[in-house]
Order: structure tokens, then sequence, then C-alpha cells
């Protein structure tokens, strides 16, 4: 065999060869995986923090906290809630609007916007830009700035709980433990308000968490469409559906009421519109896209410090150490949650 070889001109294939052939192949074959892992993991974390992108983050939620003060200085104004709601939608509608063409016009012909799609957009838009939003407006009438904050803060124990009803996602044992911790500091606050404000802590308290229901029910129902449009064309459409049934509940309620108001008033709801809403969604954004959802949820979590800080100094409400325990037990509950479900 080896001498019909060299007759005609082939090199001879024998067991040295061969081994020597897989052992490259299997050399390639390594190096060729040890450059995709290491190709994902530039893809998957940032090689160092970018301190642009946490105090994108930290003042993301720093101005999304000083919401609750402004609805504040609007009642005290006497401005009725759904007055602040129409404004609210007025002065950001527009922008939202915009960006939702921009992205349409990017993106025409790749997505299929079929009525079913649209109606359910819609009627997400509706549970969570306005049913969620009055029911925190009218709930913080009668509580303080810090406890609706934090009550608010809790809505991730409502898409665990959702999310096991309707999608029969398993709730383990440290997602129960980190809810009930959640729960206690809650208590702890709510007891402490009760004894200063008397019953009208209940009825807000139950506003408010009515409100974190719904905004969880949006959390949780968003993402089907989101998956089909993508995030702010999702977010532009369901701020339009919004709009609409905020200027027909107005029209029913207010008529033209919402045209008198003072400039102070006006210059209120510009903040809390523009300074408080559209600026931090976008900042929080960009801090995702730079330090990763991980440190931007961290610093969206000291939130409440954030709404503690505001409200003691601009409103005048007491800190005491039932407001402390329960804003660190909330916190604590809640960073444990997100943890455990990533």
């Amino acid at each position: 065999m080896e001498n019909y070889a060299n007759k005609h001109g082939f090199r001879s294939v024998n067991k040295l060869d061969l081994t020597h052939q897989h052992y490259l192949d299997d050399r390639l074959k390594k190096t060729h995986i040890l450059q995709s892992m290491s190709e994902n993991n530039i893809l998957k974390s940032p090689t160092k923090i970018d301190p642009v992108g946490i105090a994108f983050a930290l003042l993301g939620a720093a101005l999304f906290s000083l919401k609750p003060v402004l609805i504040k200085l609007l009642y005290a104004e006497g401005v009725q809630t759904e007055i602040i709601i129409i404004w609210r939608m007025i002065i950001s509608l527009p922008i939202y609007v915009i960006i939702g063409y921009m992205v349409y016009r990017s993106r025409v012909g790749q997505v299929k916007f079929t009525a079913k799609l649209l109606l359910q957009t819609g009627l997400i838009g509706i549970l969570g830009y306005y049913v969620a939003t009055y029911f925190d407006l009218v709930g913080i009438q009668y509580i303080s700035a810090q406890l609706e904050r934090i009550v608010l803060f809790t809505y991730p124990t409502f898409v665990a709980i959702l999310g096991y009803i309707f999608y029969r996602e398993k709730i383990s044992l440290k997602q129960f433990a980190a809810m009930i911790l959640a729960y206690i500091g809650i208590a702890i606050m709510f007891g402490n308000e009760l004894n200063t404000v008397g019953d009208d802590a209940l009825k807000g308290g139950l506003w408010v968490l009515a409100a974190a229901l719904a905004f969880a029910c949006y959390m949780l129902f968003q993402k089907s469409p989101i998956k089909v449009m993508g995030s702010r064309m999702f977010t532009s459409i369901a701020m339009v559906a919004a709009s609409l049934a905020i200027f027909t509940h107005g029209a029913f309620s207010s008529g033209l009421e919402f045209t008198n108001i003072s400039l102070y008033v006006f210059w209120l709801s510009f903040v809390t519109a523009i300074i408080c809403t559209v600026i931090p969604s976008y900042l929080l954004a960009e801090a995702v896209s730079r330090i990763g959802s991980g440190p931007t949820s961290i610093s969206i979590g000291i939130g409440p410090i954030f709404t503690s800080i505001f409200a003691v100094l601009s409103l005048g409400e007491s800190f005491t150490i039932y407001h402390l325990a329960g804003t660190i037990l909330v916190i604590i509950g809640i960073y444990l949650l997100s943890q455990v479900k990533k």
C-alpha cells in the first residue's frame, strides 16, 4: 500500500498524522470557543463602571422622587386631581408623540400595526398612565409623600403575584421572604401614619396600593407588545390612549375649568411633567445603556430616600425612627426580590 501511494504521488497517512490532525482540530475548536466566550462577555457587561452612567441613574431617581412633593404643593394651591393630571398630559404628550413619530418613520414596514395590537397597547396604556396615575393622585391627598412613595415602590411584589396567577411563574421561598420584609416596612410606616392622621391614612393607603396594583399590571402586560414594536413606540401609543381617556374624564368632570390656573400652578405642572417625568425616563434609559440594569436598579432603589429629603425640606413632613426603619426594610425587600428574579 505504501509503495502504491509513493508510485502514484500520494502521501501515506499513518497514525501519527491522524493524531496530529486531531490535535490541531481540537485546538482550533477550543480557540473558537474561547473567542466566542470573550466576545459574549464584552457584549454582556461593561469593563468598568461609567461615572456618567451612575450620575444619570442617581439624577433620574432623584427627579422621579420629587414628583409626589410637587403634587402635594399643587394640592396646597387648591388644584383638583383631574386638573393636575390633565396638565401633566398636555405638557408631556407632545414630546412622546414626536418621539413616537420619529421611531415610526425609522421603522416603516418593519412592524405590522394590527387593530388587535393597537387596542391591546391602548388598553395597557390607559391602565398604566391613566388608572394607576389617577389612583395615586387621589391617595396622596390623604397621606404623606413619604408613605405614598414607599407604598407605590412595592409594585414589584404585585408583579410577582400576578406573574404566578396569569403565567404560573413560581414564587420561590426567597421571593416570598423578600415580599414579607417589604410589607413589614410598610406596616411600620403605616402604623405611625395611622396614629398621626387617623382614618385618612387607611383611605389614602388603599388608593395608592390600588395604584401600585394597576401599575404592576401595566408592567406585566406590556412585555408582549414591546417585543413586537419596541419600547419607545409602545410608550408613545400608550401615552396617546391614556391622554384620550384623561381628556374625556376631564371634559365630563371639570369641563374647561383646567384653563383657569395661575402661572405658579402652570410652572409646578410643567416641572412635574417635564423635569419629573420625561427627563428622568430618558436619563434612566441612558444609564441602563452605560452601566447596565443592575446598578441602575440599585440607584432607583434609593428613590424613597430622596422623597423623604424633599418632603422634609419642602413640605415640613417629619422623619421619625418609624420612617427610617420602614424605608430601609422596603428598600431591602424590593432589592432582594429583584435580585432573586434575576
